[in-house]
């Protein structure tokens, strides 16, 4: 089932659509793995981070790559790149900020972005990054998210595994609101407490009644 959205997103905003995968026993094996490893990945960068008291994603980048691809055996360049990011965003929004080093679940979601993933929307695969090489997974959904992933520019996606269910939460760009013209210019209006509003003209809202 798709995320749902406000009415607010469909309006030239980011929005997600969530779509799920129907991988074969050998892909999920993949997926699986790959969630472990970036997981594991963003941890051991976590640890770096917190030793070290370098937080911000430039900084953290220079101290942690090398190390991180060199502790976590099978990590891809990208992927390292996205667990150095996810990192720093973390602590970034973390409200106790930088009190312990952050642990990362082993089987939460991780990130993918167009290095690491790519759609095939007439066949309606995606091509996914996992430490034993790309699988191409057939993905479901509802008609307007597939009608979304087919004419809306992608962003960064969320692999997440859900109860042996394994969906792709898919960030899109919706297109901005055709915007015309006010006809005869603007109208200013001033909220009051005897008058529920005043305009500009001198028109009294809600009137008389």
């Amino acid at each position: 089932m798709a995320i749902r959205r406000s009415a607010t997103k469909r309006h030239g905003l980011p929005t997600v659509v969530q779509l799920r995968l129907t991988p074969t026993p050998a892909q999920a094996d993949a997926l699986a793995a790959a969630v472990l490893l970036c997981n594991q990945a963003a941890t051991v960068v976590s640890r770096l981070a917190w030793q070290h008291r370098t937080f911000a994603a430039v900084e953290l980048h220079r101290l942690a790559y090398y190390q991180v691809r060199a502790q976590v055996a099978g990590l891809g360049a990208q992927a390292a790149v996205r667990a150095i990011a996810r990192v720093a965003g973390a602590y970034a929004n973390r409200r106790a900020t930088k009190k312990r080093a952050h642990i990362f679940r082993p089987h939460g979601a991780i990130p993918y972005d167009a290095r690491l993933m790519s759609f095939n929307r007439d066949a309606r695969t995606v091509s996914l990054w996992t430490p034993t090489g790309r699988v191409t997974v057939p993905y479901i959904g509802r008609p307007d998210d597939l009608k979304a992933i087919d004419t809306l520019p992608v962003g960064e996606a969320d692999l997440v595994c859900r109860r042996g269910v394994w969906l792709l939460q898919v960030g899109l760009t919706l297109p901005k609101p055709v915007v015309r013209e006010p006809v005869g210019g603007f109208v200013g209006m001033d909220q009051g407490v005897a008058n529920l509003a005043v305009t500009s003209d001198r028109v009294v809202l809600p009137g008389p009644a």
